[in-house]
């Protein structure tokens, strides 16, 4: 009897791996629906827009874990944890009416972006070269400045905000922010 094996490249390997309750594609609809109800400054509307509806990032956040082992670590685990943090932001933004609530958003929204690219979607879940040298905050942002690039209707002011939000998003250098809360 002859085995038959498909080449490495065409095994889908979501298929051995934990997953997320909620099927990945439902929570991105989710999330550009979240975008499209809350996001009332057209140029952040159309950033997230273009941001989630380009195909590459569109499959990683598809696939990607929220982490490698210590929360949402299963296919569906990013996407699931943005709308949590999400949720969240939304929540504080209402206690507090002098933040920026849709600045606040957007940056729930990409704040881990990173991640579909810090961590290798097969069935180790190792770190990939990239995610093991700049880290996840690092590769979102380079991840996002093409679209942040483009004139877009965003002022120098918002993008550098969104950026900030970013980058300080985990509050101490301990904690491999490298950039303090400043806002």
């Amino acid at each position: 009897l002859e085995t038959v094996t498909a080449p490495r490249d065409r095994i889908d390997w979501s298929l051995f791996l934990p997953r997320s309750v909620r099927e990945p594609e439902e929570m991105l609809l989710e999330l550009e629906e979240l975008c499209k109800r809350e996001l009332h400054h057209a140029p952040w509307r159309k950033f997230c827009r273009k941001v989630l509806q380009t195909p590459e990032i569109r499959s990683r956040l598809l696939l990607a874990p929220g982490a490698k082992s210590m929360h949402h670590a299963y296919i569906g685990g990013l996407l699931e944890h943005t709308l949590s943090v999400c949720r969240l932001s939304l929540a504080i933004s209402d206690q507090y009416p002098e933040v920026d609530r849709e600045v606040l958003l957007v940056g729930a929204v990409f704040h881990d972006l990173g991640k579909a690219w810090e961590l290798d979607a097969g069935i180790q879940r190792e770190y990939t070269a990239p995610g093991r040298l700049l880290g996840h905050i690092l590769l979102g942002l380079e991840v996002l400045e093409p679209f942040l690039a483009k004139n877009d209707g965003l002022t120098p002011g918002l993008k550098l905000h969104l950026k900030h939000l970013l980058a300080s998003h985990h509050g101490t250098y301990e904690y491999g922010s490298p950039s303090l809360p400043k806002t």
